[in-house]
């Protein structure tokens, strides 16, 4: 029985030295978000243009991409709750890096990286999350261009 016993470990350690440990990797999914303003509630027209890729992996969400053609000064950005064609509140801010001209820029991955609770990423699983860029309006006040990560509103996931 011992013997039996020794057998077995010896052939445990081997398979370990030889193939070593595999490590448990967590799925990635991508998401990809063009902003509209036809998306927003309510739907306005604007000639601003937006594109921004998103990475899950696990409970870590990273955003990247960029905008311009803003009819205002660009005010901030958001990652807010809210199914397509309804308003949430906002679950994070984004950090965009503004070109002069205060109307373009771009959001870098090492500025927007975001770990979410698991009930965040089944929202966001679920289309229940969505981008809104704000200019502000010396005329108007804020105004929103809405994206959810899936097309319509740029819902996540595409």
């Amino acid at each position: 029985m011992k013997s039996l016993y020794r057998l077995r470990t010896i052939i445990s350690v081997l398979c370990f030295a030889v193939f070593g440990f595999s490590p448990i990797t967590q799925a990635q999914t991508n998401f990809e978000a063009h902003l509209s303003g036809s998306n927003e509630v309510p739907a306005l027209t604007t000639t601003a243009t937006s594109s921004v890729m998103a990475t899950l992996i696990g409970n870590e969400l990273t955003l990247e991409g960029s905008f311009g053609g803003l009819t205002g000064d660009y005010a901030a950005s958001h990652i807010h709750f809210g199914m397509a064609g309804q308003a949430g509140g906002v679950l994070t801010a984004l950090t965009a890096s503004m070109n002069a001209d205060n109307k373009s820029g771009t959001y870098a991955t090492a500025d927007n990286t975001f770990t979410l609770s698991d009930g965040q990423v089944d929202t966001l699983m679920m289309q229940g999350l969505y981008i809104n860029k704000h200019t502000f309006n010396l005329l108007s006040g804020w105004r929103t261009q809405s994206s959810t990560f899936t097309g319509s509103r740029c819902t996540f996931p595409n």
